[in-house]
């Protein structure tokens, strides 16, 4: 996960230098406080989005985000996402990134429902390849 969110930094940077967008980073929670989060919900995270937090707790960019931890939400409705507990948005629309107790990734959308999924395919998928789409659109040379 850090050679992913590396290459989400450096195309950030890249981005704002070129007056793209503007991103923020928030600080890394801690092992203890992810623990205390699992421990205290008695559920288990994504090993994904755990590692992600502890480099920077959320972040949010073309209508995709990742919660930080204090904004997980334990789901009651709709029926199809009752019991998971939402990690993310992605598209915009409601769809959420979920988890379930015992730490499995999903993606939950309102007309799909919930389909199995990895962390680290969300962050390329809805991350990283919409972050390259603005070098392209804009014609901006993409950085190594």
């Amino acid at each position: 996960m850090k050679k992913k969110f590396n290459r989400i930094a450096v195309l950030a940077n890249a981005l704002e230098e070129n007056d793209i967008d503007n991103f923020k980073f928030p600080e890394p929670v801690s092992q203890e406080q992810i623990d205390e989060w699992e421990k205290s919900n008695n559920a288990k995270l994504p090993t994904g989005y755990k590692n992600f937090i502890a480099l920077a707790n959320g972040f949010r960019k073309s209508g995709s985000e990742i919660y930080p931890l204090s904004n997980i939400t334990k789901l009651d409705f709709p029926d199809d996402f009752k019991g998971y507990y939402a990690i993310g948005s992605f598209i915009g629309d409601g769809s959420l990134i979920l988890s379930d107790a015992e730490g499995n990734f999903y993606y939950g959308d309102h007309c799909f429902g919930v389909e199995k999924g990895e962390f680290e395919e969300f962050i390329d998928k809805w991350i990283i390849r919409p972050m390259l789409e603005h070098f392209t659109d804009n014609s901006i040379e993409i950085p190594v």
